[in-house]
Formats: C-alpha cells, sequence, structure tokens
C-alpha cells in the first residue's frame, strides 16, 4: 500500500472519525494505527500522518481552500476550471484546480509574474480564454524589451510564450 487513500476501509475509517465524530487528527492517528497495525507496518509516522491530513483535506466539504471563489477559465490541458490560488506568503500563483478531482493529475500553472510584467486577473482570463494576450509593451524577453503577445504553449515550461511584434 502506497498511500493510505489506496486502502478504502482506511479511508472511510478516517473520514468518519474526522466528519461524524469530530475528533482531532492526533486522535485519528492513535486510532488508526492501533486498528490498521498489521497494513501500517512498513509506513513511518509521518508518512501516516501526513496521508491522514491529505485524506480529510480532500474530503473536506469547503473544496474551496485556499483558493479565489471565481473562476479564471478553462484549463487548456484538461478543460477544468482555473482559481487563482495563494501558495506562498509574498506570491500567488494560478493553477488548475479541477473540481472534483483531486487527484493532481493536472500540472498546469501559470506564475503572478512572467517576461517581467505582473499577470492580473484579466490578463490570465484573456490567455485562458483566446490563448493569447493582446500585444503589451514592455515585455522582457532575454535581455531586452519587447512589444507582443503573450500566449499559452503547452510544450513550455512554465506553458507561456511571447509572440513578439515586428515593428
Amino acid at each position: 500500500m502506497k498511500n493510505l487513500w489506496d486502502n478504502k476501509e482506511i479511508e472511510e475509517y478516517i473520514v468518519k472519525l474526522y466528519f461524524e465524530k469530530k475528533l482531532p487528527t492526533i486522535i485519528i492517528y492513535k486510532l488508526v494505527t492501533k486498528r490498521f497495525k498489521n497494513e501500517l507496518l512498513k509506513k513511518t509516522n509521518n508518512q501516516i500522518k501526513r496521508d491522514i491530513g491529505r485524506i480529510i483535506h480532500r474530503k473536506s466539504e469547503n473544496k474551496k481552500l485556499n483558493r479565489k471563489s471565481r473562476p479564471l477559465g478553462k484549463c487548456p490541458k484538461c478543460g477544468k476550471e482555473v482559481f487563482a490560488r495563494n501558495r506562498t506568503i509574498n506570491r500567488e500563483i494560478y493553477s488548475c484546480k479541477c473540481e472534483g478531482n483531486n487527484d493532481n493529475t493536472c500540472d498546469f500553472k501559470l506564475t503572478k509574474r512572467a517576461f517581467g510584467i505582473v499577470l492580473y486577473n484579466s490578463v490570465i482570463e484573456n490567455l485562458l480564454k483566446y490563448g493569447q494576450t493582446k500585444p503589451i509593451n514592455n515585455l522582457v524577453n532575454g535581455n531586452k524589451k519587447c512589444e507582443g503577445s503573450l500566449k499559452i504553449d503547452l510544450n513550455k515550461k512554465g506553458f507561456l510564450d511571447i509572440q513578439e511584434i515586428n515593428k
């Protein structure tokens, strides 16, 4: 068993303890390790605690935890909704968090800053809707400033590329 959620009996037991009995996670950890001792022999205490936390997070009714409520558009990779999410204290990123799909199969992400500019929600919405933006001044491509459109390129590392406008 790689993860606790691979075993449906353990997963259902954790969900029952947390949501129905309202027990704190440390008590859940003790009960799970006591009841499923044989199944958990190869897992460390930290792995078990981490998996319990992940199961609770995934089954939480508040699926909008750590993201803004309004979707910005459809993910170009999987077609699900893309939300702005606060992933660090000082930096916001836009990442694909698929509705009803919590197995993290989609890796689509856009950073808040790219090519020397801040990507506001309106820019992200245009990117997701049309695949590119209107022309933008002062983009930084390498060491030079240029004018061009940002476009989504799923083959690039950051999923963004510049389409320079020749003057």
